[in-house]
């Protein structure tokens, strides 16, 4: 899998987009179009029909730079893990007793999910930065799919090598379902975590929290439909915006479409 990201990988994939440009712009655009949909549909699945096609290459790069960004992570992150794993087995050959592999998975958990807790209390704080910022998230997302992808390799060698090296492999098997079992929790965990982090990045790219302009879109919204009970912006490109609104004689929550040029702008 490391090499898949060689630097002669990059090279091949360099020259393939220089030789075939039309190519590789109608797969970012299409990468665009998947971030559209998914924000389009989110509101009702009706409004696809309000798809812009000038906004996808700015949503397909997005998407470009995120894997760009998540695939350097990985070369960062991938000889740290193979460099321990090898350290492991190392030590392990030189001694007859094989080290109880437990402590390992308790330090691993340990760094796995202190970083949800300092996120859960960011969120708690209300410390927006923290969620919608790109690289953070980015860095947050490859991070986790790195350990789970070296954690799964971790777990199936270091089995393989206790099976084949050690004389108490009864004992040492019952240590490694324990390991699995609170790999399998932390897993589960991870991916529940990383699809969040996911969201609430398109969220905050949909959607930025600090834009002054959202003063004008609140003006115009009120000036047309009065007083509202509640009011808020659910996503917007470059042709349309679309705004839920609860009016003050009314429980009903209902969608207002503006283009974004005209109000926003304004």
């Amino acid at each position: 899998m490391i090499s898949a990201f060689s630097k002669d990988a990059w090279a091949s994939l360099f020259d393939w987009c220089k030789e075939n440009l039309t190519t590789a712009v109608l797969l970012i655009s299409a990468l665009g179009s998947i971030v559209q949909i998914y924000h389009l549909a989110k509101i009702n699945l009706a409004y696809v029909k309000f798809f812009s096609i000038t906004q996808l290459i700015a949503d397909g790069s997005l998407i470009l730079v995120t894997v760009i960004t998540a695939t350097i992570f990985y070369k960062i992150q991938a000889p740290l893990f193979e460099s321990d794993f090898r350290k492991k087995i190392s030590i392990n050959i030189e001694k007859t007793n094989l080290l109880n592999p437990i402590s390992s998975y308790i330090v691993l958990a340990f760094f796995l999910t202190y970083p949800f807790t300092l996120i859960s209390v960011a969120y708690r704080l209300k410390i927006e930065w923290l969620w919608v910022s790109p690289v953070i998230s980015t860095i947050l997302i490859a991070s986790n799919i790195v350990f789970i992808y070296f954690t799964i390799s971790y777990v199936r060698r270091y089995y393989n090598f206790l099976k084949t090296t050690s004389d108490q492999f009864k004992f040492k098997k019952t240590s490694m379902l324990v390991c699995n079992f609170v790999l399998l929790m932390t897993m589960i965990s991870t991916v529940l975590f990383s699809t969040k982090v996911v969201f609430v990045y398109l969220e905050g790219y949909s959607s930025p929290f600090n834009l002054i302009n959202y003063e004008n879109v609140k003006k115009k919204t009120e000036d047309d439909y009065g007083k509202l009970k509640s009011y808020e912006l659910l996503y917007f490109n470059d042709t349309y915006m679309f705004i839920s609104i609860e009016q003050q004689d009314s429980d009903l929550k209902r969608t207002v479409i503006y283009k974004t040029q005209d109000v926003f702008f304004k």
